[in-house]
């Protein structure tokens, strides 16, 4: 919520961007972190049932989206 990553920046897989946050243009954020702040810095390394809690939520937005271009479709 009202994040900016910024151009050429680079995210890894499985992180989390606090709220409110400025990821630099042209930085890099490893995978697997939590980050925050303005400018951005690593805070913390994420636990793996946060990292499963991306992947699930990740797969439900996937869902949403076919169901949402299914009802379309039929109509």
């Amino acid at each position: 919520m009202g994040s900016r990553v910024l151009d050429n920046a680079q995210v890894g897989p499985y992180m989390l961007v606090a709220a409110g946050s400025v990821v630099l243009e042209n930085s890099v954020m490893p995978g697997g972190t939590l980050v925050a702040g303005s400018p951005a810095r690593v805070i913390r390394s994420l636990t793996e049932q946060e990292k499963r809690k991306i992947e699930l939520s990740a797969q439900s937005y996937i869902s949403y989206a076919r169901t949402y271009q299914d009802e379309r479709s039929a109509k």
